[in-house]
């Protein structure tokens, strides 16, 4: 079980050690993706690129949730830039894929999902992307 708060406080100390900390900024935004609060999930991750700006899994988090609070188009520009730093992420294409999807741009979602699998073959969760896709 996820202990989310405890983690937020956590991190929360953490910056109050080191305020410049990417990682702590970086971990505030995934604790509140689990909590649903995708804006001040996007703004933690913010405050990680601006100490990195190649904080390549920034973007890509940036990006879940943006697609998570329905703003895919937003979404898909973070998992562009994401590749962009780390081309080989094969996380931001199936998440990406999986933005398209939601999208209805089975063609693009396709593409993602291939790019993906070309990189990490033995991802299970792009099979069932790819399986929705064939749904749709």
């Amino acid at each position: 079980m996820y202990k989310i708060q405890e983690s937020i406080s956590s991190y929360k100390e953490a910056l109050k050690l080191k305020p410049q900390s990417e990682d702590a900024h970086y971990g505030l935004g995934l604790a509140n993706i689990h909590l649903e609060q995708f804006d001040v999930a996007m703004r933690s991750f913010d405050d990680a690129i601006k100490i990195n700006p190649g904080h390549y899994k920034a973007y890509n988090y940036k990006g879940k949730a943006a697609d998570l609070s329905g703003r895919g188009r937003e979404a898909i520009d973070y998992f562009k830039k994401c590749l962009e730093i780390k081309k080989n992420y094969y996380m931001a294409h199936f998440n990406m894929a999986e933005c398209y999807l939601n999208l209805a741009q089975h063609q693009n979602a396709f593409d993602e999902v291939e790019k993906g699998l070309s990189i990490n073959p033995k991802y299970y969760y792009a099979y069932l992307i790819k399986g929705l896709i064939f749904l749709d």
